[in-house]
């Protein structure tokens, strides 16, 4: 009887047991669970002291240029006065090739001109012969400029020197070998009445190529071929083509060379004085006096001389006392365009 009753209590005890070990169960995997949960979550700091993470400095921005200041309202900038430019003596200007307005090569190959011309006198020195001597040249280009320095094409290095001598402010000739009347000698490539006006073209170009910046040529002896018409047409038209001009060194009184470029419109001018047939100091400084009163009759004037010591010993102080006297040296381009300005003074006082 009293294990019947045993049993009973056993009975009524272990189901309540069993519930009662499965609530606990229960609560022993949730609280498991949120234990795991709430230790995986980082806790939030409650203040900056608590916890510092070490973060990359924010880049730099790009520093921009200051705005210029604006001057005050009340007393605002005035431009700084212009500075007085003195007034550039060369002319012409250059132009640049292809242009419509473009000016022809004698002008725009010109030497330096002073400004200053009127009520002046004007003197053209040209110097003959140039390249061969090469001490002489030197000392010829060292002169006063501008000179007019007329260039032999068979010298050594002629396109150098010619060049030196334009920087140093002289105007550039080609002094073109020419057939004489007599038996002198003009050089190698000279041009003979016996050629066919081709070779006479081809021979002339060749010579002209070695100066590119020639303003034009004037003729070496050629005494026999500046009279001959047919000869000289060639020469006449590839100056004309190649925009240059012509002086005529007026080796014979019978040159028609002038004529042959007035015809074609080709500019020119003409010597009027040789300063230096006779080598003495004494003899050139009486032709310069020759070509002052030349100068003051007519308003120009046109010496040719050589590279001789005497020649520059005499044209040295000569040149540099011109301004005193009331005459402007000038290069040949000069005169072309006084003779074009003034057509009425082409033709007074015929060369010597």
């Amino acid at each position: 009887m009293a294990k019947k009753k045993a049993k009973t209590r056993l009975r009524r005890w272990f189901p309540g047991r069993i519930r009662l070990s499965a609530v606990a169960g229960a609560l022993l995997v949730f609280g498991a669970l949120f234990a795991v949960i709430h230790a995986s979550r980082v806790p939030e700091p409650r203040s900056s002291d608590h916890l510092r993470v070490a973060l990359p400095p924010p880049p730099r921005p790009a520093r921009l240029a200051e705005p210029a200041k604006s001057p005050p309202t009340s007393a605002p900038v005035q431009p700084a006065p212009a500075q007085p430019v003195a007034p550039s003596p060369v002319q012409p200007q250059s132009v640049p090739p292809g242009s419509s307005s473009e000016l022809p090569a004698w002008r725009r190959f010109a030497a330096a001109t002073p400004q200053a011309v009127e009520d002046r006198k004007l003197i053209a020195i040209v110097i003959d012969d140039m390249g061969v001597d090469r001490k002489r040249s030197q000392r010829a280009a060292a002169l006063p400029a501008p000179l007019t320095l007329s260039w032999l094409p068979y010298a050594q290095d002629v396109g150098q020197q010619a060049a030196a001598a334009r920087a140093a402010g002289h105007e550039i000739l080609l002094h073109a070998p020419m057939q004489p009347q007599g038996h002198e000698d003009p050089g190698p490539g000279a041009l003979l009445t016996s050629l066919s006006s081709d070779e006479i073209r081809r021979r002339l170009d060749a010579d002209l190529d070695r100066l590119p910046e020639a303003v034009g040529l004037n003729n070496h002896e050629g005494s026999l071929f500046t009279r001959d018409a047919r000869a000289m047409a060639p020469v006449i038209d590839e100056l004309k083509r190649r925009g240059l001009l012509f002086l005529d060194s007026r080796t014979t009184g019978a040159s028609i060379a002038a004529d042959a470029a007035r015809a074609a419109a080709v500019p020119y001018a003409v010597r009027d004085v040789f300063l230096d047939n006779v080598q003495t100091v004494e003899a050139v400084r009486a032709q310069l006096a020759e070509v002052e009163a030349i100068a003051r009759r007519r308003g120009f004037a046109v010496a040719i001389g050589h590279p001789h010591d005497a020649t520059i010993e005499a044209l040295e102080p000569w040149l540099r006392g011109l301004p005193s006297r009331g005459f402007v040296q000038v290069p040949i381009s000069a005169i072309v365009q006084h003779r074009i300005d003034h057509p009425s003074t082409a033709s007074a006082a015929a060369p010597g």
